[in-house]
């Protein structure tokens, strides 16, 4: 997807990967939620009174609350996981770009440097 946005050997801009980084937290909170929903539901004191396992946890939120019960609280979470996708996929490309930088002019540097000491 991303690489139809510029050209081969372009890299993309900070605000196109804070942005992807942003779209992969909104996919990992809405694709995660629920699981996220019935372990919390586990962790709480009540739980071992309440429910038998994590499927009967599931199927008494559904028959109880209601299939959008699972994605309550979704909107906290969904701030935090764009914001901090969207710094982290920034930063590593960031870091990576800068990272092959030095290497590849470390390299040619001790190409260069190399290849002088040998023509003397």
């Amino acid at each position: 997807m991303a690489q139809s946005y510029v050209t081969p050997g372009e890299r993309l801009g900070s605000v196109s990967t804070f942005a992807l980084g942003a779209a992969a937290g909104t996919i990992t909170v809405y694709t995660t939620m629920p699981l996220d929903t019935v372990k919390t539901r586990m962790q709480s004191l009540e739980a071992r009174k309440e429910y038998k396992n994590s499927f009967a946890c599931a199927a008494k939120i559904f028959r109880e609350e209601g299939l959008l019960a699972f994605w309550s609280g979704a909107l906290p979470r969904l701030g935090r996981l764009m914001l901090s996708g969207g710094i982290v996929f920034t930063m590593y490309v960031l870091f990576h770009f800068s990272i092959l930088c030095f290497h590849f002019t470390s390299f040619y540097l001790i190409q260069r440097l190399d290849g002088d000491v040998l023509a003397y």
